[in-house]
This record gives structure tokens, sequence and C-alpha cells, in this order.
């Protein structure tokens, strides 16, 4: 990754540690993840597994576009959220629109994405 783009994600790692109240040994631990990780990822040094971006995203209710990318992806109309079928293909299109960002421009491999899926939702991912 960029280290730009590593320290821009850095940032926002930073502002919801923040806005949360929580001081980085206390979110590290919530991440299952050391302070000095987090300190590098805050800083840009190293960047975030796709495991801690997802969990950071699902725990905290946090836009995963917004997280990489700085930008919030364009919210549904009201007349369409009423639809829940299409309200459920733009989450499955929005999820696959960042997994494959993620893996293709940041080379996050297919297995980390995997095992993460799973760990969320306790299920293999079907085709």
């Amino acid at each position: 990754m960029n280290r730009f783009y590593a320290k821009e994600i850095g940032q926002r790692i930073v502002e919801v540690r923040k806005k949360e109240g929580k001081n980085q040994r206390d979110f590290a631990e919530i991440m299952n993840i050391s302070t000095a990780t987090l300190s590098y990822y805050e800083l840009g040094k190293k960047d975030p597994t796709t495991k801690f971006l997802v969990m950071l995203s699902t725990l905290y209710n946090i836009d995963l576009h917004w997280l990489l990318i700085g930008e919030t992806q364009p919210t549904p109309q009201p007349k369409d959220l009423l639809d829940s079928s299409i309200l459920h293909k733009t989450i499955d299109m929005s999820i696959e629109a960042g997994w494959i960002q993620l893996l293709t421009k940041q080379s996050i491999y297919v297995d980390e994405f995997t095992e993460t899926y799973e760990f969320l939702y306790g299920k293999k991912h079907k085709k």
C-alpha cells in the first residue's frame, strides 16, 4: 500500500478510536491486536490487515469505503429501500465492489478474505 494512503487510513482509524472515546490500549484490546500494531496502523507505518479493517467496520458501523478511500458511497433513495430485494442486491454489490477494490488495489490475498468472511458470518462463502 502506498504510504500516503496508509497514513490517510491511519488518520481515519484514529478518528474512529477517538470518537468512541478509547485510548490506544483499550482500543487495541477490543480489536485483538497489540498496542504497537495499532500505533503503526495509525501512523501509516504498517498496512492494516483486512481482518482488522472489516472488524473495525463491523463493530463500529463504519463504512468500509470511507475507511479505505475517505469518501462515503451514495445512499439508496428511500423509495428503493421499500423493496427489500433491491436493498439486499445493493448491499451485496457494495460489499462485492469493496472486496474487489481491496483485492485488486491492495494486493490482499483471497484466503484472508475468505477467513475474514467466515469469521464474521460463520459459514463458507457460496458463489
